[in-house]
């Protein structure tokens, strides 16, 4: 049994970008930010960032903003 649907995962300058459909949502597809070390391994399971969506379209959408805003920070 899946837990998630995945729509998009990101891996830049230090974070992990995951946007999915967890099937404990009700239907919110949800993005995510993780940090990550040099080899893109996940080293803290705290997000730095959450969202929620209604549609898959908007969880696509806004998951290459979130990139765009991750792409220009300073590590």
């Amino acid at each position: 049994m899946t837990l998630v649907e995945i729509v998009r995962q990101t891996y830049i300058k230090g974070f992990f970008i995951s946007t999915v459909l967890p099937k404990d949502m009700n239907g919110l597809y949800e993005t995510m930010v993780f940090k990550t070390d040099s080899n893109n391994e996940v080293i803290d399971w705290s997000e730095l960032y959450t969202n929620r969506y209604k549609t898959k379209e908007q969880a696509k959408e806004n998951h290459e903003k979130v990139v765009s805003i991750f792409e220009g920070e300073i590590i």
